[in-house]
């Protein structure tokens, strides 16, 4: 016998502001189908449980609809609250009901991990690359380096200019400002597969520069300026993300779980450096 199948799209598209505690009460009433399930194997009349089913899937549906009115206003104004970061969190976890089972619990380790906050990595990859050309040669030797294709940044260019240009905008901004136009330039010179890579590169260093233009220069040629990812490092410059967080579940989808480390990966940067002061000048012009 089937099991009960997911709530239609249509519910979740008609009550755009509804809060997702339906989704859980969606998957409660799975279990209980479940249950009904077993005990029709035990010669309950096939006819009486299909009557329990589509009165369970009405229930469903009904629960969501009271949910979005009772609910909609309440999460508002819970998102215009002070503690982003549990905001966050919540919203999250309300993306997640949206996912089957396993994909659910993989999605939880995720959003359990960024709970518990940023921790550097002990090694920089990229700086154990960039730390010597510049010793040596300054951050023009770097883009120089970086810019040879066959040189000893072959196989770290991101990775090294990346790493250089956050850890020179305070000591060297006009530097970090260089390493992040060359990021831009790269994109638009190397081979078409690594093109998106450099584009990435150029965002986030711009983001964390608070570098608004080369940010909207990098993701033009990424294709992708509606990605979440990217409006939460718009949102940098904002001083508010809140519509973002609620976009977090508002968007949630059962396919896998790449919407939530987006919605993660674009609000790190947050977590890591705050909001911009204000918006810098272009370095891409």
């Amino acid at each position: 016998m089937r099991g009960l199948r997911p709530l239609p799209s249509a519910v979740f598209r008609c009550v755009p502001r509804a809060s997702k505690h339906f989704v859980a009460l969606h998957v409660q009433l799975i279990a209980l189908w479940s249950l009904l399930s077993q005990v029709a194997s035990l010669r309950l009349h096939s006819r009486r449980v299909w009557q329990v089913r589509a009165v369970i899937r009405i229930v469903s549906i009904l629960f969501a609809l009271i949910s979005a009115s009772h609910f909609g206003f309440a999460d508002e104004a819970k998102l215009s609250g002070p503690n982003e970061k549990s905001l966050m969190v919540e919203a999250l976890h309300r993306a997640a009901l949206a996912l089957p089972q396993d994909k659910r619990a993989r999605a939880e380790r995720v959003i359990a991990d960024f709970e518990q906050g940023f921790e550097p990595f002990e090694s920089d990859y990229g700086w154990s690359k960039a730390e010597p050309i510049l010793i040596q040669g300054g951050v023009e030797a770097l883009i120089e380096t970086a810019r040879q294709t066959r040189g000893p940044l072959r196989y770290a260019r991101t990775d090294a200019l990346l790493s250089a240009g956050i850890r020179l905008r305070d000591s060297d901004p006009d530097g970090s400002s260089r390493i992040n136009a060359t990021l831009l330039d790269l994109s638009t010179q190397a081979e078409a597969f690594e093109q998106a890579i450099y584009a990435h590169a150029a965002a986030e260093l711009a983001t964390i520069r608070c570098d608004q233009a080369t940010l909207k220069a990098a993701t033009a040629k990424l294709g992708n300026t509606a990605g979440l990812r990217y409006a939460f490092w718009l949102g940098r410059f904002e001083g508010n993300v809140s519509d973002l967080i609620t976009r977090v579940w508002e968007e949630a989808n059962s396919e896998d779980t790449s919407h939530i480390r987006q919605a993660i990966d674009g609000y790190r940067l947050i977590e890591q450096y705050g909001y911009c002061p204000i918006a810098t000048a272009s370095v891409a012009d």
